[in-house]
This record gives C-alpha cells, structure tokens and sequence, in this order.
C-alpha cells in the first residue's frame, strides 16, 4: 500500500474532506464514540476502533490502508474477538465499495483470498489456540471472508 495516512486524526481527514466539527449529539452512541476517538491519529486507534470505523463505513479510504497493515501483521487483530478487522470486511456494502473503497478492492481481494487459503489449510501464521479460537470460530471467520470476497468481485465488476 503505498498511501500512509496513519498520523492523521479523523478530525484532520474531517478538515481536509470540508466536514464540519460539529458537537456531537449526546443521543447518538456513535456520534459520542467518534468525538472520543476524533483527535487520536489512526496508527493510535485500537483494532476496535479500525474495525468498527469500517463496519460504519466511515473515511474507508483513509482507514482501509492501517487496516490492511494490521492484518497483515495480525490476520485475527480485533478487540470484540478474534478477526473483528477482517470480519468487518463482510458488512461493508458493495456499493461503498463501488465508490469509496474501489481503490483498494482488487488489492484487499487478493489478500482476503491469501488469508483464506492459509486459514483453512492451516497454514496462517497465527498461534492457534483451540480454546480461544476453535474450529466454530475458524468457520465463522472463514465465512466472513468469503462474503467480503464475493462484495468485493460485485464491486470490481
């Protein structure tokens, strides 16, 4: 990936896409959320604060990068459980990916479809834990990422 947007805050990608930084609306949990997490560049966000930014499709062209990075280093980096990062993949629409995202869908297929391979061969390198992440859990990751294959090929079409 060559775009390294990691030091930037929301609040910086919010000023450099003209958005306003309005207060947020108490009544909304995620409008708090973000105004708690606005002013941490996106290398400090946790593997929760990625994957929930991409489960909400916001700023995915900024936030997609450090999420690939981080999975690559940690293919079941989250905070929810195990694989939350590549587990949002799946709830991203194919329309987001269409428009927002349609620069990094060839790439993140192709490392989707690498990561699938090697977790049902076996072969990712992970510390296999059956009591942390059994085979139920590799099943549920395992379709999780074969549906945000499929998103993804809709996409590219």
């Amino acid at each position: 990936m060559d775009t390294n947007y990691s030091d930037l805050s929301l609040s910086k990608i919010s000023s450099l896409m003209g958005i306003p930084d309005d207060e947020p609306d108490e009544r909304i949990p995620l409008s708090i959320w973000i105004d708690n997490i606005k002013d941490y560049k996106i290398k400090e966000l946790t593997d929760g604060d990625i994957a929930k930014l991409i489960r909400q499709e916001i700023f995915l062209d900024y936030i997609v990068p450090e999420a690939i990075n981080r999975i690559e280093k940690n293919p079941l980096a989250g905070s929810l459980g195990d694989g939350e990062i590549l587990e949002s993949f799946s709830m991203v629409s194919v329309d987001i990916w269409k428009s927002e995202g349609q620069k990094f869908c060839e790439e993140l297929k192709l490392l989707l479809e690498e990561f699938l391979m090697k977790l049902q061969s076996f072969k990712l390198d992970i510390p296999y834990n059956t009591e942390r992440f059994d085979d139920l859990d590799q099943a549920d990751l395992a379709k999780s990422i074969k549906k945000a294959i499929e998103n993804l090929n809709v996409a590219l079409q």
